[in-house]
């Protein structure tokens, strides 16, 4: 019996052991995304669609995915705060899908003689390109805010040009000229009916961006702003588990940091903005994170939490094709009148 080469055999061994682990890693992922495949595919195909039809004590969070706009409709006890994460001007000019972000808040959010109020507007990011759509909002005379929430921008740490300066300043303006206050740049701590709301400031003043922490009860729902991974891992131990996580818009794999996913463990995650390609690399945090629970609003037309009872239920907002038009053939009828 020949002696075995012990040199030959760990060179053989290491030559094979690289492609053995590969086998292996590749084997976990495959297991860890197929839970997360079946669920997300079984999940979203019964996702239901709102009626809409109770108001009231009713306890919601509209996510709101249009084509170019990223904004959350934060309903409690028939008082509503609007989180403004961003909306482009061309969006709300050509109205994507038939309907804007102030067609929206009129059908959902407002009193018997048609005029919306909300307690808090609260704009994620200051930056030109997030608020291009958010002066023809703050400038709607059915639409009123008691206090918004608008970071304003230290021009020496931002690097813009004279006419995207003048986005900005036009927005400022809008807002001074509805006289609408504007709370001091300060994180916050706020009531809206049931709910707890908690304003983070993702301290960054060239980004300018604040965050939500939704609470009621058990329940947290953690809205991301214009938040990047390092500011995520810096706060994810304020931010704490939350049942909901609704991801910055856009947001990929480098704004849920593997750390963050394991610490807020949300049981869904909601996706704003154009449709995602989930890759493997983000595919592994959301299995360890959400165990399959993930949704798109863009491809649900928006998504509506309901936060009711004790628990999270979601369903989907619907063709907003139908309410566009119903509300032009109601406009078209009162203007008839």
């Amino acid at each position: 019996m020949k002696a075995i080469n012990k040199e030959k055999f760990n060179k053989a061994l290491k030559g094979r052991l690289a492609p053995i682990c590969a086998l292996i890693i590749a084997a976990l992922v495959l297991l860890t995304a197929l839970p997360y495949s079946v669920n997300a595919i079984r999940t979203r195909n019964e996702l239901p669609e709102s009626s809409f039809e109770e108001r009231g004590r009713a306890d919601r969070i509209h996510f709101i995915g249009f084509e170019n706009t990223d904004c959350v409709l934060i309903e409690s006890n028939n008082r509503f705060a609007l989180f403004y994460g961003g909306a482009f001007e061309s969006a709300e000019k050509e109205k994507a899908e038939g309907i804007s972000i102030a067609d929206y808040l009129k059908l959902r959010a407002a009193d018997g003689s048609g005029r919306v109020l909300l307690d808090y507007l609260i704009c994620a990011d200051s930056s030109y390109e997030k608020i291009e759509g958010l002066k023809s909002l703050i400038k709607d005379k059915g639409i009123y805010a008691k206090t918004i929430y608008f970071k304003r921008l230290d021009f020496s740490a931002v690097k813009m040009d004279d006419e995207l300066k003048e986005t900005y300043y036009k927005v400022y303006e809008a807002i001074l000229e509805k006289g609408t206050p504007i709370a001091p740049d300060s994180e916050e701590m706020l009531t809206l009916g049931d709910y707890k709301l908690h304003i983070i400031d993702a301290g960054d003043i060239s980004d300018s961006s604040l965050n939500l922490l939704i609470k009621k009860g058990d329940l947290s729902v953690f809205i991301a702003g214009n938040i990047n991974s390092k500011d995520m891992k810096r706060l994810k131990n304020e931010i704490g588990e939350v049942t909901l996580y609704k991801a910055p818009f856009a947001g990929g794999k480098k704004d849920f940091p593997l750390s963050v996913a394991m610490k807020l463990k949300p049981d869904y995650i909601v996706f704003g903005g154009k449709p995602l390609r989930f890759g493997p690399a983000l595919m592994y945090r959301l299995c360890f994170a959400a165990g399959g629970s993930v949704y798109e609003t863009y491809k649900e037309g928006g998504i509506v939490a309901d936060l009711s009872t004790d628990e999270i239920r979601l369903c989907k907002i619907g063709q907003l094709g139908k309410i566009a038009d119903s509300t032009n053939a109601a406009e078209t009828e009162s203007s008839a009148k």
